[in-house]
């Protein structure tokens, strides 16, 4: 079975799983069951109507939510780019937006007996001197 998400291989026997609508629904991971948790329409798979042949059937990612003209690359293969999104051709996850903004973070500093001192740099406590 595919994780609805990321479109890879998981088995029964993952820790990520989730009932909605009375389905199973099984993930190689606690970021894709997030993320299914969060958005559960965009990526509940519709099933097939049964008159085409398996070997017919698209294998598209099933959030397919986007531009067409935006650049979409695999997490684990960002070697692999291509306009609109689909599958990695390599592993079989569901090409992401390339150029997602990447929110920065500051890191602080404080001392354990001094919690009013914040550095934005390792060092000394200028109070006590811990390190």
């Amino acid at each position: 079975m595919k994780d609805p998400v990321c479109n890879m291989n998981v088995t029964e026997d993952s820790d990520h799983h989730i009932q909605y609508e009375s389905k199973e629904y099984y993930f190689c991971s606690e970021k894709c069951l997030n993320k299914f948790k969060q958005s559960p329409l965009q990526y509940e798979k519709k099933e097939c109507c049964g008159h085409c042949d398996s070997d017919e059937k698209e294998d598209k990612p099933m959030n397919q939510v986007g531009s067409e003209d935006v650049i979409y690359t695999c997490p684990m293969h960002l070697e692999i780019e291509q306009v609109g999104p689909s599958n990695c051709p390599k592993c079989g996850m569901a090409l992401e937006p390339r150029d997602i903004p990447i929110i920065q973070t500051k890191t602080q500093y404080t001392c354990p007996m001094h919690p009013e001192i914040i550095q934005y740099e390792p060092g000394n406590c200028p109070i006590c001197g811990w390190h």
